[in-house]
Formats: structure tokens, C-alpha cells, sequence
């Protein structure tokens, strides 16, 4: 596995810290990878959001411009917590 390193910002490096004393990630790169994983799933997500709400526009169904949809979804997968 490629190494490499990085410095944090001091409430950044404290959080990590926490995450690896509270027995949930052995290593301060368990923690890394973890969160890096959820970024990439998450702009995934919103990727594929972004292509179905330009698909449906296309068809002619909705006249709404995808991007004001995709902040409309963004804000209501905030407010419920799953992104």
C-alpha cells in the first residue's frame, strides 16, 4: 500500500486522535481512509443524481434546471442526516 504524509490541522489531528482512542479505527489511516471513502461515496451520490435529473429533464417532464434540483435534494439529505 502507497504511503504517505500528511499534516493536519490541530482540531483535525485531535478528532483523529479521539476516533482511534475510542477503540472504533486501529490507526490514524483507518480513520483517513474511512472518511475519504464516505467523500467518494458521496459525490458519487450526487453524481448519479446530477445524471438522472439532467436524464429527466431531457425527456421533457420537468422544466426545472437540474442544478436547482440537485440543491433542493442536497439541503432535504442534510436536514435528514445522510449527507
Amino acid at each position: 500500500m502507497p504511503r504517505t504524509t500528511i499534516s493536519f490541522t490541530e482540531p483535525n489531528q485531535s478528532w483523529i486522535e479521539e476516533q482511534v482512542a475510542s477503540k472504533e479505527f486501529k490507526s490514524h489511516s483507518d480513520v483517513v481512509n474511512s472518511v475519504l471513502r464516505q467523500v467518494r461515496q458521496r459525490e458519487n451520490t450526487i453524481s448519479n443524481l446530477q445524471a438522472l435529473l439532467s436524464k429527466g429533464v431531457e425527456s421533457g417532464i420537468s422544466e426545472t434546471d437540474p442544478k436547482d434540483l440537485l440543491v433542493k435534494f442536497k439541503t432535504r439529505l442534510k436536514q435528514d442526516a445522510k449527507i
